[in-house]
């Protein structure tokens, strides 16, 4: 003998749940995009990303940081980029005692780093400083004895983009 199907009937609230969902997923999706329009959302913006080779020397007897941009974004230096195209990178030397912003010498408001370009990275009387040229290296010494790494941070997204050493 052959079994008989059976008919199975339909939940009654399936066909009303089904359009229910569907209209919250458009609804949702409607606000997703109405915020980002209407920039309640705000959009991220892309990390600069660079290519260095840090090396330790001494220019005139004191220790310097050589920072070469071997390639990747073009970066601004210690002030807040007017134009978008460019990013704002921070300089920091990192050790036992803490994380040292490495300000630029004297002559040196603000500076674009780019692709075949040097940073010169010495010790001063008050702090780390940075420049462009070997000549205007005025060290007082030596880096302090110990670790030290040199920490180079895209300052919009706050997010480390190499981390070299130690030293």
């Amino acid at each position: 003998m052959i079994p008989r199907r059976t008919k199975r009937r339909a939940a009654p609230y399936g066909n009303f749940l089904s359009v229910i969902l569907i209209l919250l997923l458009t609804i949702m999706l409607i606000a997703i995009i109405a915020n980002v329009l209407f920039g309640s959302m705000p959009t991220l913006k892309k990390t600069g990303y660079f290519t260095p080779q840090v090396e330790k020397f001494q220019i005139q007897g004191y220790d310097v940081l050589r920072v070469f941009h071997k390639g990747g974004d073009s970066f601004v230096l210690n002030i807040t980029p007017d134009s978008p195209r460019y990013y704002w990178m921070g300089i920091y030397v990192e050790s036992t005692s803490g994380m040292h912003r490495v300000l630029p010498a004297p002559g040196l408001s603000s500076y674009l780093f780019e692709q075949g370009d040097l940073l010169y990275i010495f010790r001063s009387g008050d702090g780390y400083r940075l420049t462009d040229s070997p000549s205007k290296v005025e060290s007082t010494g030596f880096f302090p004895s110990g670790s030290k790494y040199l920490v180079l941070r895209d300052e919009d997204q706050k997010i480390i983009i190499t981390r070299s050493g130690p030293f």
